[in-house]
């Protein structure tokens, strides 16, 4: 039942993870349109797509899964090109583009810690060793790991386990690799334009990565499941 403890420890986990992204996606592509970029589509979740419709020019995607999602900026090698005059995310000075790439992960850290009335530094820095410990022995550690997370979404009030999420979420999008914020914001400084090999390159491998991650990660919640 929905009202019994696992349910509800779901629900609000569920919650959670839609705010931290709402609020992570929000502030890149605010901070993108103020720092002067067009924006070309923001998706919320992964899956099939639920709802799509225009905003300002730009298409915003909701789908079935509310656990991921990305916001597009135009850029210079796009294809189709981008229309006539349109202000092209790659030509931002770099400061711009850092900022944007930066802004979703500062947002959900700040807003995290603000809730929690101090700055989580420790939270923020476990909840990376703990990603990368998690995937690495999912069967073992990744389970431990998934049970602790349920626990403390069954046993804190709904506050604190927002802010422990947030700043845990923060923290992983920082990581160096892409397709997260820190390996954008590293790719970006180094080949912002007319590098396409550097990037498709590098995107492949950390998208294999991810992959792996993800793989990992889901054998971790299957072992969890059949405790």
């Amino acid at each position: 039942m929905w009202w019994s403890p696992g349910g509800m420890a779901i629900a609000k986990l569920f919650l959670a993870v839609i705010l931290v992204q709402l609020l992570h996606l929000s502030a890149i592509g605010l901070v993108g349109v103020l720092s002067g970029a067009r924006l070309k589509q923001a998706s919320l979740g992964v899956g099939p797509v639920l709802r799509r419709f225009p905003f300002r020019g730009a298409e915003v995607v909701f789908r079935l899964l509310p656990v991921n999602g990305y916001v597009q900026f135009w850029r210079s090698d796009d294809e189709p090109r981008a229309p006539e005059g349109t202000p092209l995310f790659d030509e931002l000075p770099a400061t711009r583009r850092t900022a944007t790439q930066l802004a979703g992960s500062l947002a959900v850290f700040a807003v995290g810690s603000a809730i929690a009335g101090s700055l989580l530094w420790r939270a923020a820095a476990d909840g990376v060793v703990d990603l990368f410990r998690g995937a690495l022995a999912p069967t073992s550690t990744g389970a431990d790991l998934l049970g602790e997370m349920m626990m403390a979404a069954r046993t804190m009030p709904f506050h604190v386990f927002l802010s422990l999420l947030f700043v845990k979420v923060a923290a992983w999008n920082l990581v160096p690799m892409p397709p997260l914020n820190g390996g954008a914001v590293l790719l970006d400084l180094a080949a912002p334009r007319g590098r396409p090999v550097v990037r498709s390159t590098a995107a492949i491998v950390g998208t294999l990565v991810m992959l792996a991650g993800c793989i990992a990660w889901i054998i971790a919640l299957v072992g969890y499941l059949r405790r």
